[in-house]
């Protein structure tokens, strides 16, 4: 059975080739990819790139060719390559008063431009309590948010699976869980409710016991690949 999942590449700037950004085009038979921004200056962090993966076992085991020829340079000087697999996808579309995103057209102007990626480590034995938190009160709560429009949860995938040489540099900074909340603008974001979502006793709890948290928000600046692929 395929297990879909997530590459996501972390860079502290673009690379630029003669003067100009480096090619990033997959090809028609390239998967689906999203180019992001931060919206933090000052970040560690300032651009990344997700491929989306229908299995990541068959995309990892064909290699680096797998990837464009930019993204190869990219892992083989050591870049941020981390492979995830899906654990849970949440649109709330079941509500009769939530309006169905529609399918973007072929410039992708109808998916979300703004993204809250958060990854954790979970403390002690708790690793059971951040998946119940999120499907019982934290995702339904996050949908009642102005902008928001779904989110995709993912644990990072075993060694076995990972491109990079330097996966096993840090371990301890590594959060295994990564959590991406899009909403409809990076630079329109309810802060003020998501505030209070992450301010019930259980979030509270969840994050504070958390070994390792982080939020950023990222901007959408370019879509790669077949654009009828909405979900990430």
């Amino acid at each position: 059975m395929p297990t879909p999942g997530i590459l996501v590449i972390l860079m502290p700037k673009w690379p630029l080739t003669g003067g100009r950004r480096g090619s990033i085009q997959l090809g028609e038979e390239g998967p689906l990819a999203l180019l992001y921004h931060n919206t933090d200056f000052h970040a560690s962090d300032q651009w990344m790139k997700i491929y989306k993966l229908r299995d990541i076992r068959s995309f990892v085991s064909e290699g680096l060719p797998s990837l464009s020829g930019l993204d190869r340079m990219l892992v083989e000087d050591g870049g941020e390559v981390r492979c995830y697999e899906q654990i849970q996808v949440f649109e709330p579309t079941s509500n009769p008063g939530y309006p169905k995103p529609k399918v973007q057209a072929n410039n992708g102007q109808h998916r979300p431009r703004g993204m809250v990626m958060v990854t954790m480590e979970p403390g002690e034995s708790a690793e059971d309590e951040i998946d119940e938190w999120y499907r019982k009160q934290h995702l339904d709560m996050l949908s009642m948010c102005r902008g928001y429009r779904r989110s995709t949860r993912y644990k990072l995938a075993p060694e076995e699976y990972q491109f990079s040489e330097n996966f096993q540099k840090s371990p301890q900074d590594q959060a295994r869980y990564l959590a991406l909340h899009e909403y409809s603008s990076a630079f329109d974001l309810p802060e003020d409710q998501i505030k209070i979502v992450s301010g019930t006793e259980w979030s509270r709890k969840v994050i504070g016991n958390a070994k390792i948290f982080k939020r950023d928000i990222w901007e959408l600046t370019e879509i790669i690949g077949d654009p009828a692929e909405v979900m990430l």
